[in-house]
């Protein structure tokens, strides 16, 4: 089991947040202006060789209070490349090479703040 948040944060408006916008708060989704935010979890698996596959794995994430009036749709991406150089406004997520496979899941219940 993978439990480390060390690399984890918020990418938006080409800056990185390590400790979320909110600190503590990872955003995903966009809000009311129209802002996006992804939110970046990194899972590193040292012992994955070169042209292995990840057969199975399981995501379990919480909310922490929401306002999401409709549906949204999750979408988990690898980043395909070597190495594990840390994620910051100059080195951003969005800006590494991505994998081709993902694995997607959308949301129907509408949650408010606080959920």
């Amino acid at each position: 089991m993978i439990t480390s948040t060390v690399d984890d944060g918020t990418e938006t408006g080409g800056k990185w947040y390590p400790e979320g916008v909110i600190p503590g708060l990872n955003r995903a989704g966009e809000d009311a202006g129209g802002t996006r935010y992804v939110a970046v979890q990194r899972f590193p698996v040292p012992d994955l060789e070169q042209g292995q596959e990840i057969a199975y794995a399981r995501l379990r994430i919480a909310g922490r209070g929401a306002d999401m009036p409709r549906e949204m749709t999750l979408l988990v991406r690898g980043i395909s490349a070597d190495g594990d150089a840390e994620f910051s406004s100059e080195h951003l997520p969005s800006q590494r090479p991505l994998t081709a496979n993902t694995v997607s899941w959308t949301l129907h219940q509408p949650m408010k703040h606080g959920g």
